[in-house]
């Protein structure tokens, strides 16, 4: 069984040419990452690591 980080790497490598861009980023940062990269052309995965609910 993946990992979540794992499985997130493993769809970067796969839609990289595509524009698929991954972020990693802390949870009190999240609406500033949101912010900047919107509008932009590329699709992000924004990742959380130990993100808890």
């Amino acid at each position: 069984m993946l990992r979540n980080s794992s499985l997130v790497k493993a769809l970067l490598n796969i839609y990289t040419n595509d524009g698929l861009r991954l972020t990693e980023v802390e949870k009190h940062h999240l609406i500033d990452i949101v912010e900047k990269i919107y509008q932009r052309l590329e699709r992000f995965i924004l990742y959380c690591d130990g993100f808890d609910v």
